[in-house]
């Protein structure tokens, strides 16, 4: 959306950490990067949450905003979270949303998450636009666990990494099945 300009970014605050709390996650698990972030869309500024991504571009969030979720401002890229930074893990985690990404991370620290693979670098593709750049980026590891939504397009872009990769692919689908995401999952699970 080429209309729409960053115009502050500050650390997270309370106000930013309740707009995640309101979306059931817990704000203890908020990456640093993560920024409250104001922006200019049409002559009005609105408030909310935002993260850069690997490639300069902007993933943003608020309730206020005129979109049905997110949206990537400017530059589409990835969020990249690597487990350790500067080393690649053997495996990686993929996402299509950082809501799904932090579920996750709530789930693995919780008896809910049980099975869920951990000691992953993670992947969150914010855009479908970055679906190339994150299955390319995948390739690189021995493991891939593809967290994608449970929806046709989700379960088409599962079956297209697994059939570059077919030993190295586990598509996660199945333990949120009867939820759209691995998010509505979490949700539903209080």
């Amino acid at each position: 959306m080429n209309s729409i300009t960053v115009k502050y970014e500050t650390m997270i605050d309370d106000t930013g950490r309740a707009l995640f709390l309101s979306e059931g996650i817990n704000p203890v698990l908020l990456p640093p990067m993560i920024k409250n972030v104001e922006v200019l869309c049409l002559n009005r500024i609105y408030k909310g949450v935002g993260m850069r991504n690997r490639r300069g571009g902007m993933w943003f969030y608020s309730k206020d905003f005129p979109s049905d979720g997110p949206v990537t401002i400017d530059e589409p890229g990835p969020l990249c979270f690597p487990l350790t930074k500067g080393e690649r893990c053997k495996a990686c985690c993929l996402f299509t949303n950082l809501f799904d990404y932090l579920s996750y991370k709530q789930l693995i620290n919780s008896k809910s998450g049980r099975g869920l693979p951990c000691g992953c670098d993670c992947y969150v593709m914010a855009d479908f636009r970055n679906f190339v750049h994150v299955m390319l980026d995948s390739e690189y590891y021995d493991h891939v666990y593809c967290f994608f939504p449970n929806t046709q397009l989700g379960k088409s872009m599962a079956r297209t990494i697994i059939t570059r990769n077919r030993s190295r692919v586990t598509s996660v689908l199945p333990f949120y099945e009867g939820y759209k995401s691995l998010h509505d999952f979490a949700l539903n699970l209080n």
